[in-house]
């Protein structure tokens, strides 16, 4: 389980440092200190600030997706027809990682094609996310649906039916 108190103080004390380095006085940081306090640690459940599947809810990561495009003035752009095509793009590019060679799973877990595909699942992933956040969809909803629905269209025991 994550420590957030420890993350906080962890991030507090960064924010603080790179604050005195460029000269803000005593009080300054002080004032920062609590608005950095306010702002985040309060919300601090919500972002992006656990680094693995066990500890990270679906949620989290729209909330940092959401503030990714929000920060940037993105919004305009983030349109379901262009989200989807972004989606596209990024699982071709992952296509292109495997395309024409024959890879047995251990070589494509070699560190080199490890990286290559992260990068581009996590690509395909904030798409997916993006997309959400603009349809206002729940993601765990949506997937536990669909996967029940699997379960009835292809029972156990039972040949493929295409």
């Amino acid at each position: 389980m994550v420590d957030w108190n420890a993350r906080i103080s962890v991030e507090k004390f960064v924010v603080l440092s790179v604050f005195r380095q460029y000269g803000f006085s005593r009080t300054k940081l002080h004032g920062a200190a609590k608005s950095y306090e306010i702002n985040k640690s309060v919300d601090r459940k919500r972002t992006c600030m656990q680094y693995n599947d066990s500890d990270t809810p679906i949620a989290a990561l729209k909330s940092s997706a959401r503030d990714f495009v929000s920060r940037r003035g993105w919004e305009p752009f983030h349109n379901p027809k262009d989200l989807a095509i972004a989606v596209c793009i990024e699982a071709a590019e992952l296509c292109n990682i495997y395309k024409w060679r024959k890879i047995t799973v251990e070589e494509a877990k070699t560190k080199d094609m490890l990286e290559k595909a992260e990068g581009e699942l996590a690509d395909i992933m904030i798409y997916v996310l993006h997309i959400c956040n603009v349809l206002s969809i729940d993601l765990t909803k949506a997937v536990t649906q669909k996967l029940k629905k699997n379960e009835e269209k292809y029972p156990i025991g039972e040949p493929l039916r295409w």
